[in-house]
């Protein structure tokens, strides 16, 4: 099984495999530091990435157990011979324990301490009873009636609740612009640049950080994240309407990082704001 011990020798064995070249020492190091779960879950990405199926991935690694096992079983055996070669010490005889002396003083056990302080403790609580019993009532002192002002409930206090958030009626209208949000989130896991320029105003006001877009700097903001990035996917969507033609998208938006060459996910919280032709006329990152 590939894992934390033996990762940075796989990623240098597939690397030779796809490129002919030794993997780069700080690649090796990303791989290293993973946990023998996540190396499983990023090798599939990888696979899949380098366009390597999973039986070949499975002979890829057996070749590899198959490389790399004479070299351990070579050095397994070279410390079992030495020590089997090696002389064993003479052990020389302990002395005999001393002569145990029944006239010296022995120290008293803890159960006769024990049984002492028991008896010592009845005696004490005995003399107490007996004080206790035979001591004259005080006729001085007078009787007091028992406080119940301090035992007394308190009185519960009567707490707002909490209205809720309201929900927003939704029309005919917010089941279109939720059905273009939808279809825009497709586009841009297939790359389709058209149908992406095809969900957004011509007369677009904002695109997160650019403000009155081009479709030409669209085009190139899309290519940019596509050239770092690759299988970008969302997962679990939700949108929720926040305001007239107003809606938020939260998703867990997943993605295989080329620079890092692991799988990684990150939360997405998205606001599209419609005209009133249902076309997006903002999105934003919401923080």
């Amino acid at each position: 099984m590939i894992n934390s011990t033996n990762i940075r020798g796989y990623i240098n064995f597939l690397h030779f495999k796809k490129y002919s070249a030794p993997a780069t020492e700080e690649l090796q190091r990303r791989w290293a530091i993973l946990s023998d779960a996540e190396i499983a879950s990023q090798l599939q990405g990888l696979y899949q990435h380098w366009g390597i199926d999973t039986t070949t991935g499975l002979l890829y690694e057996q070749e590899f157990y198959q490389a790399v096992a004479p070299l351990s079983s070579a050095t397994l055996q070279q410390p079992q011979q030495a020590q089997q070669q090696a002389p064993q010490p003479q052990q020389t005889p302990l002395p005999p324990p001393p002569a145990y002396d029944y006239a010296a003083p022995q120290a008293r056990s803890n159960k006769t301490v024990l049984y002492v302080g028991i008896i010592v403790l009845l005696a004490l609580a005995g003399a107490f009873a007996f004080y206790t019993t035979n001591k004259k009532p005080d006729n001085t002192t007078t009787a007091q009636k028992p406080d119940t002002a301090k035992t007394a409930p308190a009185p519960v206090k009567q707490t707002a609740t909490e209205p809720e958030e309201p929900v927003l009626a939704e029309t005919e209208t917010d089941e279109v612009n939720k059905g273009v949000i939808h279809n825009l989130l497709k586009a841009e896991e297939s790359k389709d640049i058209g149908a992406i320029l095809d969900c957004f105003s011509p007369d677009m006001q904002q695109y997160w950080d650019i403000n009155y877009p081009s479709q030409e700097e669209l085009t190139r903001r899309y290519t940019s994240v596509w050239d770092k990035s690759a299988d970008g996917k969302h997962q679990r969507v939700r949108l929720k309407k926040t305001g007239d033609n107003t809606y938020d998208m939260y998703a867990d938006y997943e993605f295989f990082s080329i620079k890092d060459q692991v799988t990684k996910t990150v939360k997405a919280h998205v606001r599209y704001v419609f005209d009133k032709y249902n076309k997006i006329i903002k999105t934003y990152n919401v923080k």
